[in-house]
């Protein structure tokens, strides 16, 4: 996936509250909540830093993808 939805962050700036950073992570079988991302209204930044966040974890559409 190279796009990504933008509405949590629309959401979030909108409400003044932050981006709870929880992940899932097929490959080791892991979850949890990470930091908290409090929105800065600079979305190309902030979505920079939030890719950053999520690059070590693999989701399960991630794994199925290279079956095919």
């Amino acid at each position: 996936m190279t796009q990504w939805k933008t509405g949590f962050y629309y959401i979030a700036l909108g409400a003044e509250v932050p981006v709870v950073m929880a992940y899932m992570d097929h490959a080791t079988r892991t979850c949890g909540v990470g930091q908290l991302f409090y929105p800065t209204g600079d979305i190309e930044t902030d979505m920079i830093d939030i890719r950053a966040y999520y690059a070590p974890f693999r989701g399960w559409a991630q794994r199925h993808e290279e079956r095919s």
